[in-house]
């Protein structure tokens, strides 16, 4: 369907606050851990545009890093030939993650059409588990 999990709002509501407001931050994880739902709800009430900004760039970054992939594994398999009998399974299932990303940006990004990136490099990425 397209839609993200309670958990991944939060991680994302997490990382944006330790960007900006490591109090903030505090106080939220302290929400969270002692089950306090409603002052979870308040902060993604009040953050909800910046943790959608949050989402966009992580889906934006996959799906760059998925796109410098699928050309780095067409080179790759062309010079290898059958060294690598698995790059076909590695493929489908970066398809499989690819439509996944594509689902959840549609969902929650209706309209805003995503620019695959020009001379991409994976070092040229930001992470967004780091």
């Amino acid at each position: 369907t397209g839609e993200v999990s309670e958990q991944v709002w939060d991680v994302l509501l997490y990382k944006y606050l330790g960007e900006e407001d490591v109090g903030r931050q505090q106080e939220f994880y302290q929400a969270h851990m002692s089950g306090d739902y409603e002052t979870k709800q308040s902060y993604h009430e009040c953050y909800y545009e910046q943790t959608r900004e949050k989402l966009l760039e992580h889906i934006d970054d996959i799906l760059g890093e998925l796109d410098g992939l699928s050309q780095k594994s067409a080179y790759g398999g062309a010079v290898a030939g059958d060294d690598h009998p698995r790059l076909p399974l590695i493929l489908r299932h970066n398809d499989f993650v690819r439509a996944t990303f594509m689902a959840v940006r549609g969902y929650y990004f209706p309209g805003e059409p995503y620019e695959e990136p020009s001379g991409f490099s994976l070092s040229s990425k930001n992470a967004f588990f780091t």
